[in-house]
Order: structure tokens, then C-alpha cells, then sequence
């Protein structure tokens, strides 16, 4: 009995009974939250943390992008930008179509002023071209005293602009009066906004400085040759330029005084007095070319020859232009001597000439049949070949 009743001594009483369970029950709560939390809950966080990282990933990644194709597009306007001011600026360099006409319209003006005539201004066939620019080349041929073809000359504005271009510019003297020839090369573009007027490019631009010093180097050679039909010429190509160069004027008038001694030796009394005039109109007070025409006229004039008088009647047509009188003159001189290379290479030069006068003049027709002409007289002659072309090509 007392081991009975020591039992139920020992068990726990109704109230810790109770107790018990109740914190038994809040135990199993209290895990369950952190069973829950720890498999349901914490996992979906994590996810939603590394989804949340990724997402925000992305979107650095896309304003990456977005910051860099900005930056691209704002540099690629920035080049377009800079391309165009470049095209811009470079286009400038050109003459508009309107410009280049009133240009070749500007030269009657300036000749009428000069009281000099414009007898032939004629096109020329040209190797270059661009799809961004035209090049256009004339030769203009004028006749009149030399104190107004230099004037002609210093009277063209359009000189100072860079984009049109004076060049063979050389005075033949003659008995029916002085001429004048230059080639002429304007440069115009469909870019140029017509501002090449505001460009003011003085003489001594780069390209004017090299031509002037080719020319006095050309000077010098023929005087130092004693040339002095290359020096005259040379010379008066030079002052046309530049008028106010002494020393070329002294050489000049010198060479002009020795080429007309030449022409007097050679019984060509006219062409020596012509010389010996422009040597005065360079040197009014010049006593050598003075006495030199009195010399002359003082000098019986000889009898020229057919062939002499070919010769003269050729270099007068030659000085006006007149291709068709130069082409049959010159068959009657290798007529009458033939195999002659001088006039077998005048001949050449004068169907050559006629041709592109003739494609000036719209008749393509006849000017092919000078080219072919030309060429059977040198087969290699590529100022032939080339008028060729251009009739192929207009055609």
C-alpha cells in the first residue's frame, strides 16, 4: 500500500498537467512558424532577392545600352554635323554655274573697256572630272594694241578667286595688229552656295607664285640660251602678270630688241620693226629699239619667195586663229618641200585646232575628220585621240 501510495505522489498534479500542454501547444506553434519560415518563406525571399539582383542587373545593363546608343547617336550627329561644315567649307573653293557664266560674260565687258575685240572664245576638251565638281576650259583669242591687252588682262576680277584659272597666256605681234591668247579653267560645283565672290585671293596665292616663278624661269633659260623669240614671248607673258617687275621689263625689252635684229638679218623688215615697237611701248625712251626701227625702215625690203610668203601669210592666220586658212597654207609649204618635220608638225597642230574650233562651233561632223586627219599625220598624237573622245562621248 505505501509503494501505492508513493506512486500517485509522483504524478503531476491536474494544474501542471494543464501547464504542460499548454506550452506543449505553443512549442508546436512556435516550430511550425519556423518550420514554415525556414521552408516556405525564406526560399521564396532568396528567389526573389536573386530575381530582384537579376532585374536590376538587367536594367543597368539596359541603360548601359541605352546611355551608349545615346552617346553613339550624339556622335554619329556630331560627325554628320562636322562632314557637312567640311563639305561646306570645301564647296566654297568652287564657282556656282551662275558664276561661271557671268564670268565668261564679264570678259566682253572688260574687252569693250580695254578697247580690245574678242574674236574666238572656244571650248576645250578636258581629262578631269568628278561627280562633286565640273571643270570647264575655253581658249579666248583677242586682237588689239598691247597696251590694252595688258589692260584686258589686269581688268579680269575673277582672277583672284582660286577657281579660275589663267593659263598659256601668251601676246602674238602681227602686221594687222597684236593678239592675245589665254586658256581659261573655271572649277564649279552644285555644292557651292555662290560665296566664292566674298573670297578675295590675292596674287600671291601659291598657284600664281608658282606659275610666275615658272615663267621666270623660263626667262632665264631663253636669255641664257639667247632664245630670244622664247625670251620675248616669255617676257611678255610675264608683264602681262605682273607689270611691275623691272627686271623682267628690262630683259624683256632687250629680247624684243634682239629678236627684231634676228627677224631684220632674216629679211623680215616688217615682223623686226613690230618687234622693236612693242620694245618701245615697254621703253618709251629705249635709243636701241628707236634706232633699230629706223635701221629697218632704212633697209630695202627683199623679195620674199613663195615659200617665205607662205610662211609669213601662215604665222598671221596662225595669230588670228584661222585653222582652215593654217591647215591649207601649210599643205602648200610641204608641197613645196616636202618632209619638212617643222610644217609636218604645224600641219598636225592645225587640224588639231580646227577640230575643237569646229566642235565649238557645233559641227561635230567636220571636226571628227580633222581629228582623223591629224592622226594619220602622227598616228600617237593624243590632243587627236582625245578630241576623239569627246566627240564619242558627246555623241
Amino acid at each position: 500500500m505505501s509503494g501505492g501510495g508513493n506512486w500517485r505522489e509522483s504524478l503531476p498534479s491536474k494544474n501542471r498537467v494543464f501547464t504542460l500542454l499548454a506550452f506543449s501547444v505553443m512549442f508546436a506553434a512556435v516550430f511550425g512558424d519556423v518550420m514554415l519560415i525556414a521552408f516556405s518563406i525564406l526560399p521564396q525571399w532568396r528567389l526573389w532577392e536573386d530575381l530582384a539582383s537579376e532585374v536590376a542587373a538587367l536594367e543597368r545593363q539596359v541603360q548601359a545600352a541605352g546611355d551608349s546608343q545615346s552617346s553613339a547617336a550624339d556622335l554619329l550627329r556630331d560627325q554628320i554635323a562636322g562632314a557637312q561644315a567640311e563639305l561646306n567649307e570645301a564647296a566654297e573653293v568652287f564657282l556656282s554655274d551662275a558664276q561661271a557664266t557671268a564670268a565668261l560674260d564679264n570678259l566682253y565687258e572688260y574687252a569693250a573697256q580695254s578697247h580690245v575685240e574678242i574674236v574666238g572664245v572656244a571650248g576645250q576638251a578636258v581629262a578631269e572630272s568628278s561627280p562633286v565638281y565640273d571643270v570647264r576650259s575655253y581658249r579666248v583669242v583677242l586682237e588689239g594694241e598691247l597696251s590694252d591687252l595688258v589692260e584686258f588682262v589686269s581688268r579680269i576680277d575673277e582672277a583672284k578667286y582660286s577657281s579660275f584659272v589663267i593659263t598659256n597666256l601668251i601676246i602674238v605681234e602681227s602686221v594687222s595688229g597684236d593678239g592675245l591668247t589665254m586658256d581659261i579653267t573655271l572649277y564649279t560645283s552644285p555644292y557651292s552656295s555662290g560665296a566664292a565672290a566674298q573670297v578675295d585671293v590675292s596674287p600671291s596665292t601659291d598657284y600664281q607664285a608658282d606659275y610666275l616663278e615658272e615663267l621666270n624661269q623660263k626667262l632665264a633659260v631663253a636669255w641664257a640660251t639667247e632664245n630670244w623669240e622664247e625670251a620675248a614671248q616669255t617676257g611678255m607673258q610675264l608683264l602681262a602678270i605682273d607689270s611691275s617687275n623691272s627686271e623682267a621689263v628690262a630683259q624683256t625689252y632687250y629680247a624684243l630688241v634682239n629678236y627684231g635684229a634676228e627677224l631684220l638679218r632674216q629679211g623680215n623688215t616688217a615682223g623686226a620693226v613690230d618687234q622693236f615697237k612693242l620694245a618701245l611701248d615697254l621703253r618709251p625712251d629705249g635709243i636701241e629699239a628707236a634706232s633699230a626701227i629706223e635701221l629697218a625702215l632704212a633697209t630695202p625690203v627683199p623679195t620674199l619667195s613663195v615659200q617665205q610668203q607662205l610662211a609669213r601669210d601662215l604665222d598671221i592666220a596662225w595669230a588670228v586663229h584661222d585653222w582652215e586658212q593654217c591647215v591649207s597654207l601649210t599643205e602648200q609649204i610641204l608641197a613645196l618641200d616636202p618632209g619638212n618635220a617643222q610644217y609636218t608638225d604645224k600641219l598636225y597642230s592645225a587640224h588639231v585646232n580646227y577640230g575643237y574650233a569646229l566642235i565649238a562651233a557645233g559641227n561635230l561632223t567636220g571636226a571628227k575628220n580633222q581629228f582623223t586627219l591629224a592622226l594619220e599625220i602622227k598616228p600617237d598624237g593624243g590632243e587627236a585621240a582625245l578630241g576623239l573622245q569627246s566627240l564619242a562621248s558627246d555623241l
